[in-house]
This record gives C-alpha cells, sequence and structure tokens, in this order.
C-alpha cells in the first residue's frame, strides 16, 4: 500500500506530536508553589538530607532559611543524618514538620 504525500505529512507529524508528550511528560523541571514557596508534590526527585544545602532545603514546604541552617549546622556538628526520622533532633523541626517533608528527602 503506498501513502499519498499528505497522508506522509500527517503520519510524520502525528509521530512528532506523540514524541514530544512523551518527553514532557517524563522530563520536567520541579514545580514551585507559588501560595508557599515550596516543591509540590510533583517534586520528581528526594533532596538529599545530607548533601543538600541552603537553597535546597529551603524549597522544603516549613523549612526556611534559618531552620535549613540548624540542619546544616547539625550534620557539621554530628555527621551524616542516619534516618529521615533524624531531623528532629535539629532545633525547629517537629514531628508535624517532618510528616510535611519526609516524601520530599532521604539520607
Amino acid at each position: 500500500m503506498k501513502l499519498l504525500f499528505h497522508e506522509k505529512i500527517l503520519a510524520a507529524a502525528t509521530l512528532l506530536f506523540v514524541g514530544f508528550v512523551f518527553i514532557f511528560n517524563t522530563v520536567r523541571a520541579p514545580t514551585l508553589n507559588v501560595v508557599s514557596g515550596s516543591m509540590s508534590p510533583a517534586t520528581p526527585y528526594l533532596i538529599n538530607i545530607n548533601t543538600a544545602d541552603i537553597e535546597e532545603l529551603d524549597t522544603l514546604e516549613g523549612i526556611g532559611e534559618k531552620t535549613a541552617e540548624a540542619i546544616i549546622s547539625y550534620r557539621n556538628k554530628n555527621g551524616a543524618f542516619k534516618t529521615v526520622n533524624e531531623l528532629c533532633e535539629v532545633s525547629g523541626i517537629g514531628a508535624s514538620t517532618l510528616d510535611k517533608i519526609k516524601e520530599y528527602i532521604k539520607v
């Protein structure tokens, strides 16, 4: 079966469109929640609390600049976090804050 020129163009355009949709849905930048300034659940990666800098930690809901500095200070003084729950040892982080961010962080 031989395709006409316009059928070939339509088939090529369809393949390009499907390819762009696939790429757009699999490779996305983190989205910023405009209201709270925090990373949304669409964040495609976890923040490593043992290597994150102030700017990365500050993107987490309930973690401001001072708390981010406290995390880094605790990490420098006590070594790497062994568990995510150890964050509760940092001044300014309680169980409710940990519950908000635990799905977005890793050790």
